[in-house]
């Protein structure tokens, strides 16, 4: 059996040369674009010995539903039918500025987890954020097998749960409404919601500085 990979919670930004997210929807993307804006800040106010890279994996493509969770993205109304990875990397260089993103418009498998290790980036922490149970167990299988650190995150019924690995359970789970809305729970969650998730799953993870942090808070309520 593999023992899994130790890592502390939370951890220092530059500790990791790469942050794969694996699954860009309405969290994951939201993850992506909270993270590019997190690194601006943290590269204007500490700087980094190397940059990381954000690396986006998703085979899915743009409809309806993937622009009305991401507001931001409103612009690429042109896009269905693209693939969500090229666009979310086309709004994180333009709009938020951090140019050190990769995309894989594919899906997560042994392949392109050998890749990430040999080709690409050897140090590197994931965020998986699919929506599909067995798909997030394949995924962590994999991750395993390699011993690479990752949390996985679910976003159901207004509430985000973040787990280490099923074996080390729960970090954080946290009410994300702003108010009581018992009689609305199966009601789909609101961009703010999803922001505000993304914001509060990087907060559990990465040891953020206050002053870095509350740039970054103010950038997310201004939206």
């Amino acid at each position: 059996m593999i023992e899994d990979t130790t890592y502390e919670i939370p951890f220092p930004l530059d500790k990791y040369y790469g942050y794969v997210i694996i699954g860009t929807g309405g969290v994951g993307g939201h993850i992506a674009i909270q993270l590019a804006s997190l690194l601006n800040h943290y590269k204007t106010y500490i700087g980094f010995p190397v940059e990381p890279f954000i690396v986006l994996i998703d085979y899915d493509i743009v409809d309806n539903r993937f622009l009305n969770r991401i507001p931001e993205l409103y612009m690429y109304e042109y896009a269905y039918g693209e693939k969500k990875v090229e666009v979310l990397k086309d709004y994180i260089q333009t709009a938020v500025k951090w140019r050190f993103v990769k995309v894989f418009a594919e899906k997560f498998n042994d392949k392109l987890a050998d890749s990430l290790c040999k080709y690409f980036i050897q140090n590197y922490f994931s965020i998986i954020a699919v929506d599909s149970i067995p798909a997030r167990k394949e995924v962590e299988s994999i991750l395993k097998d390699y011993k690479k650190p990752f949390i996985h995150i679910g976003f159901d019924n207004h509430r985000l749960t973040i787990f280490k690995s099923v074996q080390d359970g729960v970090i954080i789970d946290m009410d994300t409404t702003q108010n009581q809305r018992q009689s609305s729970y199966m009601t789909p969650p609101t961009p703010f919601e999803l922001r505000y998730a993304s914001i509060k799953a990087l907060e559990s993870i990465i040891d953020i500085p206050i002053g870095v942090y509350n740039e970054l808070e103010d950038t997310i309520i201004s939206r």
